[in-house]
């Protein structure tokens, strides 16, 4: 055989060695990860500070809330709480259940009567209380329109109740604090702002003290 001949053979077998695809191999196979989630427990301190009070621990419960004072409010006027600085109003609603059915609190007032005094227990009549909201927070679930709960403007006088804090079915899961107001500069009493209380001019000179009853239930409005 021609020696130039037999060369070019072999160059060409060479070449065509360099370029033949390469198959590639892999595997694949699934594996399952199986788990029960129970209902929590809402222990802990409360997320935000709306109150000095001990808070509660369950997996749906209304941990926390403020009470108001008002050291001086005139015959026939109107005037906000007033807060502690650094601190705010407000309500913790927990829902750790896993249910998912949303929920409704309810404010009204059980009674407002004077404290001490020859009139001790007489009943104040034609008070009005204006519960805002200024903003809805929660430090261990995400503020998203599609799960978070929505604060209303309660408005009561005598024994009515109205709706302050609501989650529709499948909102309010986790923990929230419907803040009412927090403490700001020059936090006047006469501001227009707040939780306002709001008491007739026919009421007497004396101390009251007023029993509001917070109801939360497990179904929304």
């Amino acid at each position: 055989m021609n020696k130039k001949i037999v060369a070019n053979i072999v160059l060409a077998m060479t070449f065509g060695a360099i370029v033949l695809p390469v198959s590639a191999k892999a595997d694949e196979l699934k594996s399952d990860i199986t788990v029960t989630i129970d209902a929590g427990t809402g222990a802990g301190a409360t997320e935000e500070e709306i109150s000095t009070k001990t808070p509660r621990d369950g997996e749906f419960i209304i941990k926390a809330v403020s009470d108001f004072s008002y050291p001086s409010v005139p015959l026939g006027e109107t005037r906000s709480a007033t807060i502690e600085k650094d601190k705010a109003y407000g309500i913790e609603v927990v829902d750790v259940t896993g249910n998912g059915t949303g929920w409704n609190v309810k404010v009204s007032m059980d009674s407002f009567k004077v404290k001490g005094g020859a009139n001790d227990g007489e009943e104040l009549k034609g008070w009005e209380l204006t519960i805002p909201t200024a903003e809805v927070t929660s430090k261990s679930a995400s503020i998203r329109p599609e799960n978070t709960p929505v604060g209303k403007e309660a408005k009561i006088s005598g024994q009515l109740s109205s709706t302050v804090f609501q989650a529709d079915a499948g909102k309010g899961m986790g923990r929230y604090t419907n803040i009412f107001e927090r403490y700001a500069d020059k936090q006047a009493p006469t501001r227009k702002t707040g939780v306002q209380l709001s008491v007739p001019n026919t009421a007497r000179k004396a101390s009251y003290i007023g029993k509001l009853n917070w109801t939360l239930t497990n179904t929304p409005n």
